[in-house]
């Protein structure tokens, strides 16, 4: 059930953000579940817990750290998506949230 609960997160956030999912998850190759479908440079893991206070786990912090060096290790960014009774949440490093807002967040811009 988690799995399948896991799966319509995943294509959820494709259509959402316009990703692709990898194959199997990211298991085979080891990066993530979701790329950009422009080939940008992020990993993208997203994950479904049904517990309250979920993104600060223990189990959630260790899934992070190896996304983050995941990441580390192909010189790319990152990002966690996670689904908890609390809502839907983004984790990410500050590198990579200045990245991904450096042109929506330009000066002169109107939104």
């Amino acid at each position: 059930m988690s799995r399948k609960l896991g799966d319509e997160f995943e294509k959820e956030l494709a259509q959402k953000l316009n990703l692709k999912t990898t194959a199997n998850s990211g298991a085979i190759f080891d990066d993530a579940d979701l790329r950009p479908t422009n080939g940008k440079p992020v990993l993208i893991e997203a994950k479904v817990k049904n517990t309250l206070g979920a993104p600060f786990t223990h189990a959630v912090r260790k899934e992070v750290i190896k996304l983050k060096l995941q990441a580390e290790e192909r010189f790319i960014h990152w990002l966690y998506i996670i689904r908890c009774k609390e809502g839907d949440f983004a984790i990410l490093d500050v590198d990579t949230l200045e990245h991904l807002t450096r042109e929506y967040l330009k000066d002169g811009e109107k939104g």
